[in-house]
């Protein structure tokens, strides 16, 4: 195995569990429990998309200059990594709300500096035939060590007390940001020395994939426009998502009432649905195509929202809503290492920073429209919001319609223009 694929997946591994145990349900509960607003749950992460965004573009085209290391970007993104950690805990124990949003503007920052360019050098250890395999297994890590999370709040919240107060929700997210803090030293280990050369380049050929798109023709179906497009739709999904996915526990637990370790029980199971259902996406890849599957899964998702939506009447039933959450949640999610893939495919390697700079334009509008979606929460109520979050969600998987006739099956690599013609006079 490749080393950076080895160290990203021991990375990967870390943040995975302390996402689990903190962003899931405790830190949106922590918010809530001390400002007792849905609004200010979403402007703390508001703050850390903006944050990211902002550095993430100016570090996409860094990360792609020649001359510039990514093994010291990595580790100088460890060093704000552990700084939001340290401030992320000190926070916390003062119950401090700017002193919060002071966390999450590093974090923002961590990311930016660390997840894009760990994409990018992954991307780079890869071998393209493997890719979405890779991307799949990266994936169900993700989710199986995110499963792990919430079980670790669980037990916590058995020993500590088993309702929604602050001092059961601090010992939990001090627990939660000393994993991310094992996980941020492994960024010290990645190495460009590591990364290979021609075997991880994208499947289509760098002239195919500049080309530009003759007058009178759809831009939409030309290998040139894949990356814009796949980004489009990623930051419109991303945009619906932000609007709920920080409500969600805060739904569970005001609406549903259900306890913490309850709703902890529910983000154990989801990443593990993901996990199995992100395999599955991926065998059926291999048959109907990457684009295909993954708007099929996203509008499955989309409809269980709907639903979720509209049976007001049910919400007090769990054994109704949990499962429509979780299907949503896994159906939604799981195409996204396809996509990761796809991406990758259709990117030079020297412009992959770049591209994977622009999902922080994505983490933005995650994080931007939690705002909207607190204030949407506190003005109208859940069943509107996630009516919304559908509707948006539903437009941005249509977007990848025109991708279906141009993404080939990930054996069968698109041909230039010359291959082409070869073809036709042997035929």
């Amino acid at each position: 195995m490749n080393h950076n694929v080895l160290i990203n997946y021991i990375f990967t591994w870390f943040v995975g569990l302390q996402g689990g145990i903190c962003y899931f349900s405790v830190l949106p509960a922590f918010i809530f429990l001390i400002t007792h607003s849905n609004t200010m749950v979403g402007l703390a992460e508001a703050l850390q998309g903006l944050t990211e965004a902002l550095i993430a573009i100016p570090l996409g085209f860094l990360v792609d200059r020649p001359n510039v290391r990514r093994q010291t970007i990595l580790r100088l993104g460890a060093v704000v990594g552990l700084c939001s950690a340290v401030l992320s805990v000190y926070a916390i124990w003062q119950e401090h709300y700017l002193l919060i949003c002071g966390a999450f503007v590093l974090v923002g920052g961590w990311n930016a500096s660390a997840l894009g360019p760990v994409d990018t050098i992954l991307a780079d250890s890869v071998p393209t035939a493997a890719r979405s395999r890779i991307y799949a297994t990266n994936t169900a890590l993700q989710s199986v060590s995110a499963a792990l999370g919430p079980a670790v709040a669980m037990v916590i919240f058995h020993f500590v007390g088993n309702t929604w107060t602050i001092p059961e929700c601090r010992s939990t997210l001090c627990v939660g940001f000393g994993a991310m803090t094992i996980g941020v030293l492994f960024q010290f280990a990645f190495l460009d020395s590591k990364t290979l050369s021609g075997e991880s380049e994208a499947l289509v050929p760098e002239e195919v994939i500049s080309q530009v798109p003759e007058a009178g023709t759809c831009a939409c179906v030309t290998p040139a426009w894949v990356p814009l497009v796949l980004s489009l739709s990623d930051i419109v999904v991303g945009f619906g998502a932000g609007m709920t996915i920080k409500f969600f526990p805060l739904f569970f637990q005001i609406e549903v009432n259900l306890s913490p370790m309850t709703t902890n029980a529910i983000y154990v199971a989801c990443p593990i649905c993901i996990a199995a259902l992100a395999f599955l996406a991926q065998r059926l890849s291999q048959f109907l195509g990457r684009i295909p599957v993954t708007i099929l899964f996203t509008l499955l998702g989309v409809l269980c929202l709907f639903l979720m939506a509209y049976l007001k009447s049910f919400w007090s039933s769990a054994h109704i809503i949990v499962p429509l959450y979780l299907f949503r949640t896994a159906s939604i999610n799981a195409p996204s290492a396809l996509l990761r893939s796809v991406m990758m495919d259709f990117v030079p390697k020297a412009n992959r920073g770049k591209w994977n700079a622009v999902a922080s334009v994505a983490s933005f509008g995650w994080c931007g429209s939690a705002a909207v979606g607190g204030v949407l929460v506190d003005a109208h109520g859940y069943g509107i919001t996630f009516l919304i979050t559908a509707c948006v969600q539903c437009a941005g998987a249509l977007l990848l319609l025109p991708l279906i006739g141009i993404v080939p099956l990930e054996k069968q690599p698109l041909k230039t223009t010359d291959q082409a013609e070869e073809s036709m006079a042997l035929n």
